[in-house]
C-alpha cells in the first residue's frame, strides 16, 4: 500500500539546499598550512634561475599599437589566500550587498550609492594614475596599463578578485594579519587557500588577467591577477574553485611571515598606496567622473537604466560633497613618485631592453 504524500517547499528553502551543496563541493579540511602544502603538492613559484628564461613578454595588443608586458609562459593554477573564509565571498566594490540581484536597479537605494561611490573612487585613482610619472613613461613605449587592476591591487573597491601564482604569497595572506600598522601571524581559527586550475574553468568564466609586469613596486612582488566577478556572484561558491581549509596555529604562520621579511617584501614603500588610501577616506569625489560612472549605469541594462541621475546625485550628496576640483595628487606624493622612479628606471629600462624579456606577436583569445 502506498501512501501519497506533499512536501511543501519554497524557492529560499531550495535556494540554501544548492549554496550549502556547492559550498562544500571541491572542499578539503587540514590541521595546517604545512600539511595543506604537502599533501595538495604544491610547489612554491620559482624565480628564474638561468638569465636566458624569460620572466616577461612584450605582448602585442589585439586591435590596437600597443603592447602589454605578461609572464612568460604562466603557471594556469591560481591562488588566493584569506586568514578567514567569508561566504560569500564578494569582490569588495559588492561587499556590503545583501539584496540578492543580478541588476543593480534592484538593489536597495543605499546599496546602489555604496556600488557607485566605489566605482568612482576606482575610477578616480586610474585617472590620477596617468598624472604619475611612471605612466607618463609607459604612455611613451607604447605600453599597456590595466587601470583596474591596480585600482584592485591598490585596495581600492572594484569587481575584481585578488589572484596570484604563487602558493607562497598565497600562504602569507592566509597565515597573516595586519593590525596595528604592521603584519602578524595568525594563531587560531582555521584560514583558507582557493585554487584555480584555468585549463579546467568553463570557456565562460577565464575572466582572468594578469597585472604584469609594472613601473610600480607591489604588483610585480605578489605575482598578481584578477578574476573578474558579476554582481552578486560568489567566489567561494563557484564550481571550479577548490578550497583548502587549514587551522591556524602561531608556529607555521611566524614561519610563513619571516619568509617575507615580516611583509616588506611584498609591501615595499611605495607613495602610490598612500595616494590609494586618501581617495579611499575621501569624503569627497569629482562630479566630473560622477556624471560618466552614472551616465554608463543609466544606459546599462544591468545598471540603472531608467532611474532619476538627478535624484542619485541628490542622495550620494547627503554623503559626499560633489565638487568640480579635489587636490588629491599634491606635490609631495608627486615628489616622492619622482624619485623612487628615478630610482628605479634604469634597472626597469635594462630588463626590458636586455635579459629577461622576449617579444611577442598579438596574443589572441586563448579560449
Amino acid at each position: 500500500h502506498t501512501t501519497d504524500f506533499q512536501v511543501k517547499v519554497n524557492y529560499s528553502n531550495i535556494q540554501r539546499t544548492i549554496q550549502y551543496g556547492i559550498s562544500n563541493y571541491n572542499t578539503y579540511f587540514f590541521d595546517s598550512i604545512d600539511e595543506l602544502i604537502e599533501k595538495v603538492g604544491l610547489s612554491p613559484q620559482q624565480e628564474t634561475i638561468l638569465p636566458k628564461q624569460m620572466r616577461w613578454e612584450f605582448v602585442h595588443k589585439d586591435n590596437s599599437d600597443l603592447n602589454i608586458l605578461l609572464p612568460s609562459n604562466p603557471n594556469p593554477i591560481f591562488f588566493r589566500g584569506q586568514n578567514k573564509r567569508y561566504q560569500p565571498c564578494y569582490p569588495t566594490v559588492s561587499r556590503n550587498i545583501t539584496t540578492h540581484s543580478l541588476t543593480l536597479q534592484n538593489l536597495t537605494p543605499e546599496e546602489q550609492i555604496s556600488i557607485i561611490v566605489n566605482l568612482v573612487k576606482s575610477k578616480w585613482f586610474g585617472d590620477l594614475l596617468e598624472e604619475t610619472p611612471q605612466f607618463q613613461w609607459y604612455k611613451e613605449q607604447n605600453i599597456w596599463i590595466d587601470k583596474l587592476a591596480l585600482a584592485q591591487h591598490y585596495e581600492l573597491p572594484t569587481g575584481l578578485i585578488d589572484l596570484t601564482q604563487s602558493i607562497d604569497v598565497a600562504s602569507f595572506f592566509a597565515c597573516c594579519k595586519y593590525e596595528n600598522d604592521s603584519w602578524a601571524p595568525m594563531k587560531s581559527g582555521e584560514g583558507v587557500i582557493y585554487m584555480l586550475d584555468w585549463r579546467l574553468m568553463p570557456i565562460e568564466n577565464r575572466k582572468i588577467s594578469a597585472i604584469g609586469q609594472q613601473a610600480f613596486p607591489r604588483p610585480s612582488e605578489q605575482w598578481g591577477w584578477t578574476y573578474e566577478m558579476n554582481l552578486n556572484e560568489d567566489f567561494d561558491l563557484l564550481p571550479f574553485v577548490k578550497k583548502y581549509i587549514f587551522l591556524h596555529n602561531e608556529e607555521s604562520s611566524t614561519k610563513v611571515l619571516n619568509k617575507f621579511s615580516y611583509g616588506k617584501d611584498l609591501f615595499p614603500d611605495d607613495p602610490l598606496f598612500i595616494l590609494a588610501d586618501k581617495i579611499k577616506k575621501s569624503k569627497e569625489l569629482p562630479s566630473q567622473i560622477m556624471n560618466s560612472i552614472l551616465d554608463d549605469l543609466l544606459n546599462d541594462e544591468k545598471g540603472l537604466k531608467g532611474c532619476s541621475k538627478n535624484e542619485i546625485v541628490r542622495s550620494i550628496s547627503k554623503q559626499f560633497a560633489i565638487l568640480s576640483e579635489i587636490r588629491l595628487l599634491d606635490e609631495s606624493i608627486k615628489s616622492k613618485m619622482q624619485s623612487l622612479w628615478d630610482s628605479q628606471k634604469d634597472d626597469f629600462m635594462n630588463k626590458i631592453g636586455g635579459v629577461g624579456f622576449s617579444v611577442v606577436r598579438t596574443i589572441k583569445n586563448r579560449s
